[in-house]
């Protein structure tokens, strides 16, 4: 949990893909990021 990541006063989670890991695995985790994004647990 990040906090000052932001404005706001709550903890922020910063979500990243493993750019150096195999592409499979990079689409798999960029897939779940996009993933949670569409289900709006994510905000850009």
């Amino acid at each position: 949990m990040l906090r000052g990541f932001d404005e706001s006063d709550r903890p922020a989670m910063l979500l990243t893909a493993s750019m150096g890991a195999p592409k499979k695995r990079r689409d798999e985790e960029l897939g779940a990021i996009n993933e949670l994004r569409a289900l709006g647990f994510l905000e850009d």
